[in-house]
């Protein structure tokens, strides 16, 4: 989705637990590991979080996609009960 020259992508955290807090360009998810995910923010990047939802919008597509999919590594959805990062608008489909 294109606004203002910008793209815009919207995760989402399924788990129980799981949560997400963005300041002061770092990025900590607490996914269901013992310990937290300290993620520093690229610089033209931004991301809002809120509960377990992240929105993250960047004026070049290729730093988008690639700070995704970067986020989406540190806890991958799974196949059975779909649970871990995923893309507000995407499709998954359970084994």
């Amino acid at each position: 989705i294109s606004i203002f020259r910008g793209y815009i992508c919207i995760l989402e955290l399924i788990g129980l637990g799981f949560s997400v807090t963005a300041k002061n360009n770092i990025l900590r998810l607490n996914v269901g590991f013992n310990h937290s995910i300290y993620f520093p923010i690229p610089k033209d990047v931004i991301i809002r979080s809120k509960r377990k939802v992240l929105f993250i919008f960047s004026h070049s597509f290729f730093l988008l996609r690639n700070t995704i999919s970067t986020i989406k590594v540190f806890r991958l959805l799974s196949v059975y009960k779909l649970k871990g990062i995923k893309e507000k608008d995407a499709l998954y489909r359970k084994k």
